[in-house]
């Protein structure tokens, strides 16, 4: 065994049970990082305010250490989870939202396939039909692989009339 594997073996041991790196000490690592280049920049003018920005950026480096290596998983999680759902709050606000489409209305009675038992059917007030999520094929013993039994007629789109779509199965 090499050293560096022994070294490898080592941190895994150490980092057996704690938090690790998530997304929010990955931000605040990369957020420091940038203090540290604004700080930079800052001090040779601005000699208290690039003094403060370095302050700032070791105490976020000392926070992200903290995460990485704390044992009480559930605090961490619930604040990277808070993190990441505020960071889709932010990035799906400055998305634009698709423009509303009309659909044309339809004066004549809608028809409806009533379902058969090899297709799935939403539960509760909605009468859509969902779609399955199983596979087409299933293991079977030894490692091959058994054949599902194919759609059952009223769920293919060959069984159904032309005007009227058929239900995903």
């Amino acid at each position: 065994m090499g050293v560096f594997q022994k070294i490898g073996n080592a941190l895994a041991r150490l980092m057996y049970g704690r938090n690790g790196v998530d997304q929010l000490s990955l931000a605040i690592v990369v957020g420091s990082l940038v203090l540290d280049l604004v700080s930079m920049f800052v001090a040779p003018h601005h000699l208290w305010l690039g003094n403060a920005l370095y302050l700032v950026s070791i105490a976020a480096w000392a926070f992200a250490l903290f995460r990485i290596f704390s044992r009480n998983l559930t605090k961490r999680r619930s604040e990277n989870q808070r993190w990441v759902n505020w960071m889709w709050r932010m990035k799906s606000a400055r998305m634009p939202r698709p423009a509303m489409r009309t659909r044309p209305t339809n004066t004549s009675p809608a028809r409806t396939v009533k379902p058969s038992a090899g297709c799935r059917w939403a539960r509760g007030k909605s009468s859509s039909p969902v779609p399955s999520a199983a596979p087409r094929f299933m293991p079977g013993r030894k490692g091959r692989r058994r054949w599902l039994k194919e759609k059952p007629r009223e769920c293919r789109r060959s069984a159904l009339p032309r005007q009227q779509t058929a239900p995903p199965c």
